[in-house]
């Protein structure tokens, strides 16, 4: 059905939600910290598919066994220009932080700095983490490959590819900082769900059924 217009809710309350609900799980309050700031700030930035919408995703992880509650990001190996970050099959976040982190450290001390992470979960938003580059003055790019294949090729019918997104951050000199921030795809996964809670009828072309015909009905797609 049909849902009535969206009720506002302060940040504050958002994030209090967040936290509760992570450490609930017993995750460590400093992870939960972090996860919670990233989520908020996202929506806080209008891409509202990757914020707090994202816990029933979570969620759904967790009781699959898939999630480690009490993961611990940590580097497995660096040198002075790389490093590798293991996110210890926790959520994306805290070592996606970590890992640009890391990044502008060794990009400041040494003209550039490539971190990877893996064994993680999904991060939220890549820009997040590429802005955290151009605050500190330098150019970010945070890209991702994806744990589905659900991309289907132009003029194709069945799904090949993953979204893997792709981001960019740049210093501007008046401006605010540049970012761009896009899923390869015609459009992130989860904003299916967005449209299907707001109760809205999806624009052709984002969804195909296995025939390569348009499906706009949200729960169908």
């Amino acid at each position: 059905g049909r849902m009535s217009a969206p009720k506002l809710c302060a940040a504050a309350r958002v994030r209090s939600q967040i936290v509760s609900i992570l450490e609930s799980w017993g995750m460590d309050p400093e992870i939960v910290r972090t996860t919670a700031e990233v989520m908020v700030e996202t929506d806080l930035a209008g891409v509202d598919s990757h914020g707090v919408s994202m816990l029933m995703d979570y969620e759904n992880s967790k009781s699959k066994g898939k999630l480690n509650l009490k993961a611990r990001p940590h580097v497995v190996k660096e040198t002075a220009v790389t490093a590798l970050v293991d996110a210890d099959a926790g959520l994306g976040h805290p070592a996606a932080v970590m890992g640009m982190k890391l990044a502008v450290a060794k990009a400041k001390a040494m003209g550039v700095g490539v971190v990877s992470v893996f064994n993680s979960h999904h991060f939220g938003a890549a820009g997040y983490y590429a802005a955290l580059a151009s605050r500190e003055g330098l150019v970010g790019m945070v890209t991702s490959a994806t744990r589905s294949i659900a991309v289907v090729p132009t003029r194709a019918a069945v799904p090949v590819l993953g979204t893997n997104p792709i981001a960019f951050a740049a210093p501007a000199q008046r401006n605010r900082p540049f970012l761009l921030d896009m899923a390869s795809s015609s459009v992130a996964n989860n904003k299916i769900k967005v449209y299907e809670l707001n109760g809205k009828r999806l624009p052709a072309g984002w969804v195909l059924d296995g025939q390569g015909q348009p499906i706009t009905e949200p729960a169908e797609a």
